[in-house]
């Protein structure tokens, strides 16, 4: 939800520059079909692989650009690796170890309720059930659970990685600033859109 005027503006900027661009919601997410508990990494997968067909039949192009934030962006380069169609990437904080990344995810919900729901809540067994108030389907966290990218080769050939710690564009899905901002980092969008226009024109 944080990061959506961010991914909303990066994709105005490629249409203006004439690009066509798709965004999209996961299955059992936002506006897709689907209950928010059915989720699992593959199927994630899929539904990329379905937006890279209808954009590509939209488009009348072959050549495609994967942009993704976080675990969108892990996704991308899991699809990337099984493919050999998918040449541009761009990987934004992508997540590569699985479990690092639900104990984050838990670690935030903890610190989320103890501040705003005023009242101590004591440490959760296994893995996180909900973040921040969307649940977290158990397929989800198994697959989390297996997912170690930390030294794998990039599997396309041409990727850009965005690290907020680098670019100092802050973490545009975090709310550790307030729940009633939001974040558009412009040097990072402008970085991205460069990079897509200098290799995929």
């Amino acid at each position: 939800m944080r990061s959506h005027r961010s991914l909303r503006e990066l994709a105005n900027r490629l249409a203006q520059s004439g690009f066509h661009v798709l965004r999209f919601d996961y299955h059992g997410c936002g506006d897709s079909a689907g209950e928010s508990d059915e989720g699992t990494l593959e199927q994630w997968q899929s539904d990329i692989a379905a937006a890279v067909c209808e954009i590509r039949e939209a488009s009348a192009s072959d050549r495609v650009a994967l942009v993704g934030l976080r675990l969108g962006a892990t996704l991308a380069a899991l699809l990337a690796k099984e493919r050999d169609d998918l040449d541009h990437l761009v990987l934004w904080d992508p997540i590569l170890d699985g479990p690092s990344y639900l104990r984050e995810l838990k670690d935030a919900h903890h610190a989320w309720i103890r501040e705003h729901a005023h009242r101590p809540n004591g440490p959760e067994e296994g893995a996180p059930r909900e973040a921040l108030g969307f649940p977290i389907p158990p397929a989800v966290a198994d697959g989390l659970q297996r997912m170690h990218l930390v030294g794998e080769p990039w599997p396309a050939a041409q990727v850009l990685v965005i690290d907020h710690r680098s670019t100092g564009g802050g973490k545009v899905w975090s709310h550790d600033d307030g729940l009633g901002r939001t974040l558009v980092p412009h040097g990072v969008l402008e970085s991205i859109a460069s990079w897509v226009e200098s290799t995929c024109r």
